[in-house]
């Protein structure tokens, strides 16, 4: 394990993030079990009320940037021609403009643009017959008020940022509804809001059904990513696919934010890249 000096954490294995007793509803979405805990104190009504309307802001999220969803505005993006225009959700407009900004703040080893380099692989289904080359978000679109213009052939993924950005729309349901202690866990990517010293639970790399060590949140994301499920984490700059048997965990004030930044850490194998300290973060490695 390698792990910064502030980030605490122990070597007291359990399965799954750890605080006082709460109220926990779950359900599949984005193509993981979500479950959202909340104070016990709170009548189970309001529990099951304010569940709901957290994971209807996550289904609206998977249907606007999903990869697989023919309506979706991701998809109507990257069937669109070069100088068409696309009307997208505010949503999606954020999405996008954080990814272009990760995109140039880390000189390229975040690229939502790879789409194309998943599709043969295997990892995604092709929208259409022809695959355009892999390139950067910068070179193929362009954002201007609730519109994209697509610049140039290509096909986004949003998948190494949006799950995050789901779990902070989520967050921010609930605390317009009052709720100040929850957390929202979305397969590994969670947010803590409102309880001290939070232990979310890291799974062994070698063993993903094991939880090798806890790390401690207090309002904070936590997101990891890791290839013992999948090899969908791609190299922007070499186009391979990582195999690597580790995980990448990275704590940040938002879901999106440490969502995002595990893929840098991940390419790079850099604990202490400079990224981390312009947004905020810290990384660990298992």
């Amino acid at each position: 394990m390698h792990t910064r000096d502030r980030w605490r954490a122990s070597h007291r294995g359990r399965c799954a993030g750890h605080a006082a007793p709460m109220k926990r509803r779950a359900k599949p979405l984005l193509g993981t079990l979500v479950e959202i805990a909340f104070d016990a104190e709170l009548p189970d009504e309001d529990v099951n009320r304010l569940s709901a309307l957290a994971f209807q802001s996550i289904h609206d999220i998977h249907q606007l940037m999903s990869f697989h969803e023919p309506e979706s505005d991701l998809t109507r993006i990257n069937l669109a021609k070069p100088g068409q225009w696309v009307s997208v959700d505010i949503h999606t407009l954020k999405v996008l403009s954080c990814a272009l900004q990760i995109e140039r703040d880390s000189q390229g080893l975040f690229n939502a643009g790879v789409a194309p380099l998943l599709v043969k692989s295997g990892l995604l289904p092709a929208p259409c017959e022809t695959v355009p080359a892999a390139t950067c978000l910068a070179d193929m679109v362009e954002l201007n008020g609730k519109t994209v213009r697509k610049i140039a052939e290509g096909w986004i993924d949003l998948g190494g940022i949006a799950k995050g950005y789901a779990v902070d729309v989520a967050c921010a349901r609930l605390l317009d509804n009052g709720v100040c202690r929850f957390v929202v866990n979305a397969g590994g990517d969670l947010r803590v809001n409102g309880i001290a010293d939070f232990e979310a639970t890291i799974r062994d790399p070698d063993n993903p059904g094991r939880g090798v060590l806890r790390v401690r949140l207090n309002e904070e994301a936590l997101a990891t990513s890791a290839c013992y499920f999948s090899d969908a984490l791609i190299d922007p700059h070499s186009g391979k696919s990582l195999s690597s048997r580790y995980s990448v965990s990275v704590a940040a004030p938002t879901c999106m934010i440490a969502d995002a930044l595990t893929k840098i850490v991940a390419c790079t194998g850099q604990i202490d890249h400079p990224i981390l300290n312009q947004y905020m973060a810290k990384a660990l490695i298992v």
